[in-house]
């Protein structure tokens, strides 16, 4: 099924009126339940944002690690793997980017968890 999707349709219609398949789904019946749905998302979010005052220097410390992995150790792991026969200057440039990028990961992990401990430790809402 393909259909043209204009600019303004990505603005005024939700996410439920794009595709037919889901317009069946949603019908004028069930709007209880997509409105106890959307409210406890809603409460689920401020929940979290109140139990985690500190939510910029927690997203850094996930960052670090994850943005670390997706951005330079897994395209070299899968690199190495893929490719069978690498030339010997090639594999050692794949290992020193390896070796930097978990430097810098690990660097970024550890001054988040310093920031994370000072940011408990005062109770300053970060």
């Amino acid at each position: 099924y393909q259909r043209r999707v204009h600019g303004e349709d990505l603005v005024v219609k939700s996410i439920d009126r794009w595709h037919p398949s889901l317009h069946r789904v949603t019908t004028t019946h069930k709007w209880p339940l997509r409105l106890l749905l959307r409210s406890l998302l809603l409460l689920f979010t401020m929940g979290v944002a109140r139990a985690v005052p500190c939510f910029g220097i927690l997203l850094s410390l996930i960052s670090s690690v994850t943005g670390t992995t997706t951005s330079f150790v897994f395209p070299v792991l899968c690199y190495l793997r893929i490719v069978p026969e690498v030339s010997r200057r090639r594999r050692g440039l794949c290992y020193a980017i390896l070796v930097f990028a978990c430097a810098g990961g690990l660097t970024g992990f550890y001054n988040a968890v310093l920031n994370l401990k000072f940011c408990h430790l005062s109770q300053n809402m970060c």
